[in-house]
């Protein structure tokens, strides 16, 4: 799952066009670091959209 993963993401890279490093190398670092980003941006999003919408929405 992490090869798979790593390629997933290393593809990914490549279309947007930022530098990886290179494969075989680190591929559980490289794709823990990217889960925990995409983790990081669903629960900014999830407050955002279950706290602070609501809360703005009824002071006004």
């Amino acid at each position: 799952m992490i090869k798979f993963l790593a390629q997933l993401f290393r593809g990914l890279h490549d279309v947007v066009g930022i530098s990886a490093p290179p494969p075989g190398t680190s591929d559980r670092t490289f794709v823990f670091a990217w889960l925990g980003g995409i983790a990081f941006v669903v629960a900014f999003f999830l407050i955002l959209v279950f706290y602070m919408i609501p809360v703005l929405h009824i002071r006004y």
